[in-house]
């Protein structure tokens, strides 16, 4: 079963919030409980600035991703939810050229398991064992485009924050994660209730090598800002900005440092 979703835009989202629009002045219990079979399918938009540092050089590189991610509920029993998301589309652009993600890349099925509150239990892919020991699944920092912000246990009003952390799974526990969620906006727009949060976050750990892959330390700084339908959770839209430093260290290789002052992630239903 297909459920069709508005388009939304987070500029326009996050105006109504701010001018405090058929704003809830009662508690509201948020919670992640989708119907199974709902399908959607987003436009994903990540822009970044990378800069590429190693043996005593270090060169720059602007890089877009564009593409399309579908996720689709599989399952929704006993208070958990199993969706899968794929890539139908997955376009990179770098030094003024234009390349299609390869079919292995597109093809891959990711599955998440939810609980009612949104938190990530476990995640898994179908080709994760491609991406060698140690490393990260080539695509998990695209599809964190739709990282989904955990609600809180308890009612909520505007402006509650709460502590996000537990249930913000990055690289399927490799990362300790730090994030606290605001609620910032309560309103109805196109015959839907829409709740707004604003999370703040703060990530970084290890990954260990084997003989053939490098250990890699990541760090990661940033905010999201996401809309979910109240009636569901589903999401509706996310912006997110990221710093994000990852150094690769192979044996007595030496390391390689990536930094990513900037990263801009936009997350949309598709039209």
């Amino acid at each position: 079963m297909r459920v069709a979703l508005a388009r939304w835009c987070l500029p326009t989202i996050a105006l109504l919030a701010l001018a405090g629009q058929a704003v809830a002045d009662e508690p509201l219990t948020l919670r992640y409980a989708p119907e199974q079979g709902l399908s959607v399918k987003y436009d994903v938009k990540i822009e970044a600035d990378l800069q590429i540092r190693g043996g005593g050089a270090s060169q720059s590189q602007a890089l877009k991703l564009e593409g399309t991610l579908l996720e689709t509920v599989k399952s929704v029993s006993g208070g958990r939810v199993v969706v899968t998301r794929q890539f139908t589309r997955l376009v990179a652009v770098a030094g003024g050229r234009s390349e299609n993600a390869p079919s292995d890349v597109t093809n891959q099925v990711q599955t998440f398991t939810y609980n009612d509150r949104g938190e990530l239990l476990n995640s898994s892919s179908s080709s994760a064992a491609e991406a060698g020991p140690g490393m990260p699944n080539p695509v998990d920092f695209v599809a964190a485009g739709l990282v989904r912000i955990p609600y809180a246990q308890a009612p909520v009003v505007l402006g509650d924050k709460w502590d996000a952390s537990s249930g913000l799974r990055i690289m399927d526990d490799a990362l300790s994660v730090d994030a606290e969620a605001t609620l910032v906006g309560i309103y109805e727009s196109a015959g839907m209730q829409v709740a707004l949060t604003d999370t703040t976050l703060a990530a970084s750990g290890t990954t260990q090598g084997g003989a053939d892959a490098p250990s890699t330390t990541f760090t990661v700084k940033g905010g999201i800002l996401q809309s979910t339908r109240i009636e569901d959770g589903a999401i509706l839209g996310t912006r997110a900005r990221m710093s994000v430093t990852s150094r690769f260290t192979m044996g007595g290789m030496g390391s390689l440092e990536i930094v990513i002052d900037d990263l801009k992630m936009e997350v949309a239903v598709a039209g």
